[in-house]
């Protein structure tokens, strides 16, 4: 119903605002803190499947058709994707 009437779920609105900002992170020199912190968290993520963090949110990427996206760390147009997340995310 609610993409009949152009609306989204707060929940859509959050997963989108934090793809968003992986793909800012994403983009980002090696040397910065963000990037860096980012970096241990995604070794934790896979060397521990059942961690719940930041990064995990992020890995739902994989669930919804976005694998490639999670394994090589971005995306080719990232307008289109999330227009595509926002319209059907859940």
């Amino acid at each position: 119903m609610y993409g009949e009437l152009g609306r989204t779920t707060l929940l859509t609105k959050r997963a989108v605002s934090v793809i968003k900002y992986w793909l800012n992170i994403v983009k980002l020199d090696e040397i910065k803190n963000s990037k860096v912190v980012y970096k241990c968290m995604l070794i934790e993520v896979e060397n521990n499947a059942n961690l719940c963090s930041w990064a995990t949110s992020v890995r739902k990427l994989q669930s919804l058709g976005f694998y490639d996206a999670w394994l090589f760390q971005g995306v080719g147009n990232e307008k289109a994707v999330i227009k595509l997340l926002n319209k059907d995310f859940f």
